[in-house]
């Protein structure tokens, strides 16, 4: 069974950002929220001057919940290939 989890390292691990599409990222534990989002802005080519039209969201324990850009990664236990989505900071329909 272990075989089949990868684990972290200090080196970091891989995340699957999605914003319409799948992409791989590579983060580290000690990473904050933030600049792993700039990095994912610029995977799917979104200039920076654009974060904060975007937050980072995720699934815990079955609940879709918005992560705080202050926290690091590690302070979430996010897994490797665990799916973040990349996603807009203002609702639909509210503007």
């Amino acid at each position: 069974m272990e075989a089949a989890t990868e684990k972290k390292s200090e080196k970091g691990f891989e995340i699957v950002i999605v914003y319409g599409i799948n992409k791989d990222l590579k983060v580290r534990e000690d990473e904050t929220l933030q600049q792993v989002k700039l990095r994912a802005l610029s995977l799917f080519g979104i200039s920076p001057s654009e974060q904060n039209e975007f937050i980072l969201r995720t699934k815990f324990h079955g609940n879709d919940i918005p992560l705080d850009e202050s926290k690091t990664v590690g302070s979430y236990d996010i897994h490797p290939h665990q799916k973040v989505t990349l996603a807009s900071a203002t609702p639909f329909g509210s503007r």
